[in-house]
C-alpha cells in the first residue's frame, strides 16, 4: 500500500509540472518540431527568452540536454548584466559590493541581498576570463 502511494504522488507531481508547462505554451507558441521536454527546460523564463531559446534550438537542432546548458549560460549571462546594471545604479554607501551587503541599501523589489553581491562579483570579472 505504501508503494501504491508513493507511485501515486509521483504521478501527481508528475501531471502538475506537466500542466504547468503546457500552460507556458499556448498551441501557438508550442515548436511542434521540438520535444515536450525542449519546452520544460525553458519554462521558467520570460515568454521572449523562451522563444528565443527554443528557436535556436530548433534551427541548431539541440537535444534537451544542450538546450538545459544553453539555459544555464544565458542565465548565467544574465545575471551578469544584471550585476553591472546594479552596480551602475545602486547606492553603496561606499562603494564596493561587500559595503552593499552590509548597508541598508534598497534594492529593485524582488532582487535579494544575496543575489545582488553575487552578480555583482560575476559583472567586475573581466570578459576573457568569464
Amino acid at each position: 500500500m505504501f508503494r501504491e502511494a508513493i507511485r501515486l504522488y509521483y504521478a501527481h507531481e508528475t501531471v502538475k509540472v506537466y500542466a504547468w508547462v503546457v500552460k507556458q505554451f499556448p498551441p501557438v507558441r508550442r515548436l511542434t518540431e521540438l520535444d515536450f521536454s525542449h519546452h520544460l527546460e525553458v519554462a521558467s523564463l520570460e515568454p521572449a527568452d523562451q522563444d528565443i531559446l527554443l528557436a535556436r534550438a530548433q534551427e541548431e537542432r539541440w537535444s534537451s540536454r544542450e538546450l538545459r546548458e544553453a539555459v544555464r549560460e544565458y542565465k548565467r549571462q544574465a545575471e551578469r548584466k544584471l550585476g553591472g546594471l546594479l552596480e551602475e545604479t545602486v547606492d553603496h554607501k561606499g562603494g564596493d559590493s561587500k559595503t552593499l551587503l552590509e548597508a541598508q541599501t534598497a534594492l529593485p523589489e524582488g532582487i535579494s541581498r544575496s543575489n545582488s553581491h553575487r552578480w555583482q562579483t560575476e559583472a567586475l570579472v573581466p570578459d576573457e576570463e568569464f
